[in-house]
């Protein structure tokens, strides 16, 4: 919750923005608020196991900074790797005109290779 009866909330811890958010939200909407867990460690085993990307964690007294990434939010990824070959790469637009866009990848699947697709980074 960013604003609470036109008033901004930004300076008001995490926590406390829930609260007012929670009882904004009607119990018979189509919204929901995402739930509080405290064991970090075993909802990142679960998803995990589901298959899932990761996990959000944020500091319950953190301030929403607009605009800003915050280090009192964290993005903890399930990391998911496979050893590939680099068969070829895409031009680098913008301020990587001298770099490469994108690797392309394969894997070899019956000693053919199959396109995996591309990949890229921020320098």
């Amino acid at each position: 919750m960013l604003y609470l009866d036109g008033r901004p909330v930004i300076n008001e811890p995490l926590i406390r923005r829930r609260e007012w958010l929670k009882d904004a939200v009607k119990k018979d909407s189509s919204y929901r608020l995402s739930e509080i867990v405290e064991d970090g460690l075993g909802l990142f085993d679960a998803a995990a196991e589901l298959g899932l990307e990761g996990i959000m964690a944020k500091e319950k007294n953190s301030k929403y900074t607009p605009g800003k990434r915050s280090d009192s939010w964290y993005k903890i990824k399930v990391r998911q790797t496979a050893d590939s070959h680099i068969i070829g790469y895409t031009k680098g637009k913008g301020n990587r005109d001298e770099l490469f866009g994108a690797l392309h990848l394969a894997n070899y699947v019956d000693g053919e290779l199959d396109y995996r697709g591309k990949v890229g980074n921020r320098i």
